[in-house]
């Protein structure tokens, strides 16, 4: 069979890849599995199915991915690589410059609309439906969200510290709840095929940064009779 149209590649004539299609091949072959993950589900997934999408050889997929498992994982991976670090480094560039229900609405604007995206709802759909039989799931994706929440403790921490963030002292616990907090209805929604518009996302967001710095302030002292004032 022709190599040419077996990866469906412009070659130069020692039929190897242009270097612009060679850069471009390991995106392709991401994309093109990820469509086929998400049609069929990760059991019913196989190699050649992967291969067949993608336009490639079989050689090529497998001089890359040994099976299926090691290109969801590039996948999952790409998703994150492409979104995480660099919000969060912008984000710890600025965690003292704003004033912190400013600086905690941008970070939940960013992180619902991230979580909203259709890329990020087609893995998470992919983990809810499979991850039962293959944990592995599970704990990849958790990898990501492990990256923000790891963020927002060193970030709850420094303020508690520094007197940003009083009254509540345990970050780790803090930063689970601000996620959940902003990120899961927006997701949830969307998941359903029902997403919120900019708009809603925005107050929806605006109003979980505030019960949040609520719930972080100061709390009811109790009084001699065993109630609250």
């Amino acid at each position: 069979m022709d190599q040419k149209a077996t990866d469906g590649s412009q070659r130069s004539g020692s039929g190897r890849l242009s270097a612009e299609e060679a850069a471009r091949l390991p995106d392709r072959l991401l994309d093109a599995a990820m469509a086929v993950f998400l049609d069929q589900g990760y059991a019913q997934t196989t190699m050649d199915r992967i291969v067949r999408a993608a336009g490639a050889s079989t050689k090529t997929v497998y001089s890359r991915y040994r099976n299926k498992n090691e290109i969801l994982t590039a996948a999952v991976r790409r998703l994150m690589e492409r979104a995480l670090p660099n919000l969060i480094s912008e984000l710890d560039a600025e965690a003292d410059e704003t004033e912190p229900r400013l600086f905690l609405i941008k970070i939940g604007d960013r992180l619902a609309t991230l979580a909203t995206a259709e890329e990020s709802l087609g893995i998470y759909r992919l983990v809810v439906a499979e991850s039962s039989r293959f944990p592995g799931l599970a704990k990849l994706y958790g990898e990501g969200s492990g990256r923000v929440l790891a963020f927002l403790t060193r970030l709850f921490a420094h303020w508690h510290k520094s007197g940003r963030l009083p009254f509540y002292s345990k970050p780790a616990s803090a930063a689970a709840a601000f996620l959940d907090l902003v990120v899961a209805t927006p997701r949830n929604k969307a998941v359903i095929g029902m997403p919120l518009s900019h708009a809603a996302l925005k107050k929806h967001v605006a109003a979980a940064v505030d019960i949040f710095l609520r719930g972080c302030g100061p709390q009811p002292r109790a009084n001699p009779s065993g109630g609250k004032r």
